[in-house]
């Protein structure tokens, strides 16, 4: 049963903007604490609160404040806090959390812990090390990476420290993930999503986008989904989530599990934010259906430095907009965009479309 009178809810992410326009979508209304203030955000939201980080001596003032002033019954957390186990433990101490609790989320970040969980489940994987490996075809990625951030080729012969990362075999297939919603030590399949990365400003692997509509062949779908009946014997999760994975040689090779609200979430139905909070409140799942709309969602990056112009009219697919002026490093990103069309295909080639327009605004400012 889905929540007869929607309550307030406190949103906290590095960006909410996903978050706030899933709930509102939803019929929820929502306080926000996150560390961009997008334009979009801060419209959709009851109250928006900017911070620098999602350190805990950064989120407390921000959480007093909105506390204060705003009765919330439940908090959602989102991106960010893989590099902030503290920050979401005291969360967890004050407030009812919907989504995987702190436990969970710290195990699924213990790289070396996870991959040894692979291995004696049985479950293909792109295997780890923690300490320099022999040989090439190896990337290094930061241990509390998130978004692609930080993760590097190399080999043997360049120095690296150990205690910032772990490297991790470079499997040129595709890269893939499964959304899904978990409660209770079942999940149900939203669908799979075809991902991409993209190298800008020296980052090689920054998450660039997503498409919904990904295909399987049905043996290895039912391995895919297998290896996650298993895992979730081990990590007992709760709501939305994502495994990443890649697909090469005819085999799934997991990389990760995602234990929050993924970018995938807002290809699905408009109604999953609910089903989010109906697993996580009363640990229940309904019956999916496979329907969806073909959609794609891509971050646009600066490839130099750029200032926003002053009254931009940005489209109404942009999303995750900065404020009139801003000055946007080489590297980071600009704003967001969503496609659908009748295939995913056409989405992802409406998604190369939207791009020129929103780099021609840019350039001409209208």
């Amino acid at each position: 049963m889905f929540i007869a009178n929607p309550p307030k809810l406190l949103l906290i992410a590095q960006s909410a903007r996903m978050l706030v326009q899933l709930a509102v979508q939803a019929g929820y209304s929502a306080v926000v604490i996150d560390c961009f203030a997008d334009q979009d955000t801060r419209q959709l939201a009851l109250a928006s609160i900017q911070v620098d980080s999602l350190a805990l001596a950064d989120l407390q003032p921000a959480l007093a404040k909105l506390r204060a002033e705003h009765q919330c019954a439940y908090l959602i957390y989102g991106s960010g806090f893989e590099q902030h186990p503290l920050s979401l433990a005291y969360l967890e101490q004050h407030w009812r959390v919907l989504g995987n609790n702190a436990a969970v989320f710290t195990a699924l970040q213990d790289k070396a812990t996870f991959s040894r969980q692979l291995a004696d489940l049985q479950i293909p994987h792109s295997p780890c090390r923690f300490s320099a490996p022999a040989g090439q075809n190896w990337l290094f990625k930061p241990r509390y990476g998130q978004g692609g951030v930080g993760i590097r080729r190399t080999d043997s012969a360049v120095d690296l420290p150990a205690e910032q990362g772990y490297w991790q075999r470079y499997l040129p297939g595709k890269p893939m993930s499964l959304s899904f919603i978990a409660a209770a030590g079942q999940f149900r399949p939203l669908g799979l999503n075809r991902q991409w990365c993209q190298s800008v400003a020296g980052e090689d692997f920054l998450f660039a986008g997503i498409a919904n509509g990904g295909h399987l062949p049905d043996s290895q779908y039912r391995q895919l989904l297998n290896s996650l009946t298993r895992l979730l014997t081990i990590y007992p999760l709760q709501g939305l989530g994502s495994l990443d994975f890649i697909q090469m040689n005819r085999q799934c090779y997991v990389l990760e599990i995602n234990p929050r609200i993924p970018a995938s979430a807002q290809l699905y139905d408009p109604q999953i934010f609910n089903w989010h909070v109906q697993a996580c409140l009363h640990g229940t799942l309904i019956e999916l259906t496979a329907n969806f709309t073909p959609k794609a969602y891509q971050i646009i990056y600066a490839r130099q430095t750029v200032q926003i112009p002053h009254n931009l009219h940005w489209p109404a697919w942009t999303h995750d907009l900065p404020a009139s002026g801003a000055i946007i490093g080489k590297g980071q990103p600009i704003c967001s965009i969503i496609a659908s069309g009748e295939t995913t295909r056409q989405a992802q080639s409406r998604l190369r479309q939207q791009q020129k327009i929103i780099e021609n605004l840019l350039n001409t400012g209208r």
